[in-house]
């Protein structure tokens, strides 16, 4: 069992409650995939697939993919936030996003980051980032908790 699993284990565990976790880890060898659209899309579908439901406005974004023939779009920031929080209303839900000093340029880390502080202004979203000891890393963390 990976370490991501372990973890979340003893959270749900420890807290007794019923948690939701959707992981995702920072491989420094897949620079495309730690696009923040693609760290959060990762994180949203995990939970699109755990509830078996999706939002509405999914729903209609493929439905005019179908209809209309429509060249695909990515999806934006905006929408992956709405999907988490969907999900989260009404639950507890952890994201874990792991090795996030793997994370290249830095500019996408920043941009990452400030997407989870909207993230974090949800109550029923908690967030885990894991890292090694970074200066860059621990200076765009300044306002989250640290263990």
């Amino acid at each position: 069992m990976c370490h991501r699993a372990a973890l979340l284990r003893l959270i749900k565990s420890r807290h007794g409650l019923e948690l939701w976790s959707c992981n995702f880890y920072c491989d420094f060898r897949k620079r495309d995939d730690q696009d923040p659209i693609n760290i959060l899309g990762s994180l949203a579908a995990q939970l699109c697939r755990q509830f078996e439901s999706y939002p509405e406005i999914l729903k209609r974004d493929f439905e005019n993919i179908c209809q209309n023939g429509s060249q695909k779009r990515r999806v934006d920031l905006s929408q992956l936030r709405h999907i988490i929080q969907y999900h989260a209303t009404g639950r507890q839900v952890i994201l874990l996003v792991d090795a996030l000093d793997e994370c290249e340029p830095k500019n996408l880390f920043l941009h990452f980051v400030l997407e989870l502080e909207i993230l974090e202004n949800n109550e029923n979203v908690n967030i885990m980032l894991t890292s090694r000891e970074k200066i860059h890393i621990q200076h765009e963390l300044g306002p989250f908790a640290r263990l």
